[in-house]
């Protein structure tokens, strides 16, 4: 009898853990203590980045990006995983450099034969305002997959801290000019935005940003009449932390501060910059 009632438990605790691990077709979640779910998702396997892009009928929108394809855990404070959220004229976004809790997504599937994935997600995010949108119990159940070399417009993203401000942006362009990658994000919605340049072949690791031309990397951010530029040399640090120039995809974060063009002088810092992208 011992015999039967050991393997009866050990058959409830399967059944229980199978279920438990099991995701539910479709995508949804709880988003500030309400019911979220997708009745539109799109998924792509971008040379082994995955986009996902998800809304609802209201147009309230989640954008899942990872750095990889492979099942198992992605932490949103590692650069070049990230979540969004798009509701009501406010933008949402995790900020992976910041001292902020971000979040995690799990592939729990990830099946190229069916052309299929499934996972779970949770994150923290946040608008220009600092105003935060807490995401839990999300999933994503046998979501079809796309698989394409054209980058998906909702694979980058640009967030930094602006004189304490905190701001982010997808609106982020990446090109190749010359021997120069040119990396250009705006800073939330307030229509500034932030360029970079660096070398072509730019390595892994920590760059010096100093003035613009020569082999370093130069910095400038303009918007609403002004433009502060990166004159002064050693006045800050732009840190590759990824690039692929076979997959053109091109991950990094920056601190640093700017000098006003002009007779007029002034500054602006900038900490906890973060930017994905691919060109």
């Amino acid at each position: 009898m011992k015999k039967i009632g050991i393997l009866f438990l050990m058959a409830v605790l399967f059944v229980t853990s199978c279920k438990k691990d099991k995701i539910e077709p479709g995508t949804a979640a709880e988003i500030d203590g309400q019911s979220w779910t997708a009745t539109d998702v799109e998924a792509r396997d971008n040379e082994d980045v995955l986009v996902i892009e998800a809304k609802d009928d209201e147009g309230r929108t989640v954008v899942i990006r990872l750095d990889g394809t492979s099942e198992g855990t992605y932490d949103l404070s590692e650069n070049g995983n990230f979540c969004t959220y798009r509701a009501d004229g406010h933008f949402y976004a995790v900020h992976p450099s910041a001292d902020k809790p971000c979040g995690k997504v799990v592939i729990k599937k990830y099946d190229k034969a069916s052309k299929t994935c499934s996972g779970s997600f949770e994150f923290n995010a946040y608008d220009d305002e600092n105003h935060l949108v807490s995401c839990q119990n999300g999933h994503f159940g046998d979501v079809d997959l796309t698989f394409s070399d054209t980058h998906h417009p909702k694979c980058g993203l640009f967030t930094s801290k602006v004189d304490d401000h905190y701001c982010a942006s997808e609106n982020i362009t990446c090109v190749v000019e010359h021997d120069h990658i040119k990396i250009t994000g705006s800073c939330g919605t307030s229509g500034k935005t932030v360029t970079f340049k660096c070398p072509t072949h730019v390595g892994e690791g920590e760059h010096s940003v100093g003035p613009w031309g020569g082999g370093s990397v130069s910095c400038d951010y303009t918007g609403s009449g002004f433009n502060f530029g990166s004159f002064n040399a050693n006045c800050g640090t732009f840190v590759i932390t990824k690039h692929d120039e076979e997959k053109h995809i091109i991950e990094g974060e920056f601190h640093m501060s700017l000098v006003q063009f002009g007779p007029l002088g002034g500054g602006v810092d900038f900490q906890h910059g973060s930017f994905t992208t691919q060109y």
